[in-house]
């Protein structure tokens, strides 16, 4: 993440079978379980009714709220699922989801009380669904299916969910191996001030195990620039055009779909994106296969990504074009997307982009990991530039420019938050921080390597002779201040994680790497 000034642990609690903060008294356990078996019973009996009368077939335009609030007011999704043999039909996952959320809000205490997520359940995989409405009405729907290594018995699920427009139709989790006893949801509730989504089993999963955990879900496009959000731009007179792009570093995955949110861990994704015909749809990977459905409607599905955190997910839905340089020596494609009318101020990002990359292949000695490299011009950008993995997104004006007529000074900008979001490939994407209290060692080796890698594109630059005045004062200035804080400091929830995305993160950080490297050597 290049911030626009640079050019820009605590203890896991375990899971036992008693859950800190929430209710445990033995006396009312069988009234609770009473009381769950008639809800979902007497729901379960109403959804069967419906059917019989005919009025199944317009399940489809109902609207839920169970979770009520501005929170979740959840609508009907469809729930695909690995087996759909072990697994009930949707109006009773519909059913026992409703059920679950009464008996959630009978809780008086969440199940889990820490901001860390427990450490029972791991998650492996991720299917990512989206059916994107961008204009007129700017909402997405989705179904997220998250394989789960069970590390330790557990009889709870606890993820990340935020905003206000997310909402959540129906939660199931099936055994993935065959014979294993069904397990129900029977409580579910928010833990708004912890940013998770609690949900209570009818039966500890089993240590040794996987599972899989099946939501559906919707919400409206965020105008915050943060999460799953919208973009627009000035296509010609009188017409904007608009775009659906994602910034979820550091905590705001959980914005966009419900999902493991911490750094740690990483896992695969394979995401399909149903977007209108006349767009195109990016993703950290490239597509794999492109279908066209009825009503001008296409769905693009991308191939699987290697192991990765969440917040380096990325997807983009616009009406750019493209220009493309490959690397010298692998012939690695590299892509700058921009609105047509900005295209050509695309070459300076692209030359940089393709020989710096290769730089730092023979650099770091390891190769880039994933097949392809786009750099996305975002018209509205809240930070200089962010690395999401193989789908790198850039505010507009840090990637575009036209050499004629810019300063050599802005020329160096482009190029120096190319360098720093290629850097993070390595420094961050596969080496990755197990918390955020390490973000300097991230944010810290990518402001020092990018000075490498544009004096590798551009000596005339000599940025490396500018590093004492341009970062090393700066971070001097900063850590003389009463404000100042270690570049190692302890960080817990989102709004503190965000306060360290600071010049003394990146400048100071970069400085002690600089020093180490003056008195250990490169190598």
């Amino acid at each position: 993440w290049t911030r626009a000034f640079t050019m820009g642990d605590d203890q896991r609690t375990p899971l036992v079978s008693k859950h800190p903060g929430s209710r445990s008294h033995p006396s009312s356990i069988p009234k609770k379980e009473c009381r769950f078996r008639l809800i979902l019973a007497v729901a379960s009996f109403g959804a069967l009714f419906i059917y019989f009368l005919g009025l199944g077939q317009t399940q489809s335009s109902r609207e839920y709220s169970p979770l009520h609030g501005p929170h979740f007011a959840p609508r009907r999704l469809g729930l695909a699922a690995p087996t759909p043999s072990e697994v009930p039909v949707v109006g009773s996952i519909e059913a026992e989801f409703l059920a679950a959320l009464d008996a959630g809000k009978e809780e008086e205490n969440p199940f889990y009380n820490a901001i860390r997520l427990p450490e029972s359940l791991v998650p492996v995989n991720y299917t990512l669904s989206l059916d994107v409405d961008l204009d007129p009405h700017f909402r997405y729907t989705g179904t997220v299916s998250v394989t789960l290594d069970c590390r330790n018995d557990t009889d709870l699920i606890v993820l990340h969910a935020k905003g206000e427009t997310m909402k959540i139709s129906t939660a199931s989790i099936i055994p993935g191996s065959p014979g294993e006893p069904r397990v129900a949801v029977t409580a579910a509730m928010r833990h708004d001030e912890h940013e998770q989504l609690q949900i209570k089993l009818s039966r500890s999963l089993t240590a040794g195990e996987k599972y899989h955990f099946n939501l559906s879900f919707s919400a409206n496009l965020s105008d915050s620039m943060t999460g799953f959000y919208k973009s627009s731009y000035p296509k010609k007179a009188g017409v904007v055009s608009w775009l659906a792009t994602t910034h979820f570093e550091p905590t705001n995955a959980r914005q966009a779909f419900p999902c493991f949110d911490e750094p740690a861990l990483k896992a695969n994704f394979s995401i399909a994106i149903t977007h209108a015909s006349r767009l195109s749809a990016l993703s950290n990977m490239p597509p794999e296969e492109t279908t066209d459905l009825e009503n001008g409607r296409t769905m693009t599905k991308f191939e699987e990504s290697v192991k990765m955190s969440t917040y380096l997910v990325a997807f983009v839905i616009s009406d750019f074009t493209r220009r493309t340089r490959l690397t010298a020596k692998r012939q690695l494609p590299v892509s700058v997307w921009a609105p047509y009318h900005q295209i050509t101020q695309a070459n300076l990002a692209l030359d940089a982009a393709a020989e710096i990359l290769e730089y730092f292949e023979d650099f770091f000695g390891l190769q880039f990991p994933l097949p392809k490299v786009d750099l996305v011009a975002v018209p509205d950008f809240a930070a200089g530039a962010m690395e999401n993995w193989g789908l790198i997104t850039y505010r507009a004006t840090a990637l575009l420019i036209d050499p004629e007529e810019s300063s050599t000074r802005n020329k160096q900008w482009v190029v120096t938050v190319v360098s720093h979001e290629l850097a993070h490939q390595w420094f961050g994407n596969i080496v990755t921080m197990d918390w955020w209290d390490d973000l300097w060692l991230n944010e810290g080796f990518a402001s020092y390597v990018e000075d490498l890698g544009t004096q590798k594109f551009d000596p005339s630059m000599c940025v490396v002779e500018q590093f004492a005045s341009s970062k090393l004062t700066t971070a001097l200035s900063l850590d003389a201040l009463a404000s100042t804080h270690p570049i190692a400091t302890t960080v817990t929830d989102p709004n503190e994680i965000n306060s360290i995305f600071d010049a003394i993160s990146y400048h100071k950080g970069s400085s002690v790497i600089r020093m180490l490297e003056g008195f250990l050597g490169e190598k």
